[in-house]
């Protein structure tokens, strides 16, 4: 019954997308629906697996930016050289956010429970994955700590930009 349901929902979405503007869209949603409704005894147990995995690369990543954002460089960048081909003041990328990052994805996996792969951490806690806090609670203290001792040594971008992204976004173009 579910299966139907959802097969009537799509339809009823390309019915109310219509075919000019919407006809793309609802093309690949109901071809979802169909390919989720051929799989329905095991698209549960791969969504939840999908979850998990976008947790241990997505939790590191939140981190960094939340830490850089707020302790680092306390909403404080150069948001010309955000956009400048060859990084500004800023680089291309930054080695000490894609090594944190890398930290971060690497002391989770002891502790990553999914049916892809099971860390050898995770027995001894019950089965419970908790990759997700172990990457939250690593990351963001290495890269706070590492950030802020670049930044400080070489005076670079936390010292030199002196507007705040608000300010500057709301700042008229000269």
């Amino acid at each position: 019954m579910g299966a139907r349901a959802g097969i009537l929902v799509g339809l009823a979405v390309v019915v109310a997308c219509g075919l000019p503007d919407g006809f793309f869209p609802a093309v690949v949603l109901v071809a979802a629906l169909i390919i989720a409704t051929a799989l329905s005894s095991d698209f549960v147990s791969s969504f939840v697996n999908l979850v998990l995995v976008l947790l241990v690369v997505l939790v590191p990543w939140t981190a960094i930016n939340l830490i850089d954002f707020y302790l680092v460089h306390r909403g404080r960048y150069a948001l010309g050289d955000l956009f400048a081909p060859d990084g500004g003041r800023y680089g291309r990328f930054n080695p000490v956010a894609l090594t944190s990052y890398a930290i971060g994805i690497a002391v989770q996996l002891p502790f990553v429970a999914t049916s892809l792969y099971t860390g050898p951490l995770v027995a001894p806690l019950g089965g419970a994955d908790l990759s997700w806090l172990v990457g939250l609670v690593v990351t963001a203290p290495v890269y706070y700590v590492w950030a802020r001792r670049v930044a400080v040594r070489g005076g670079t971008a936390v010292a030199e930009a002196g507007t705040t992204a608000t300010e500057s976004a709301s700042a008229p173009a000269t």
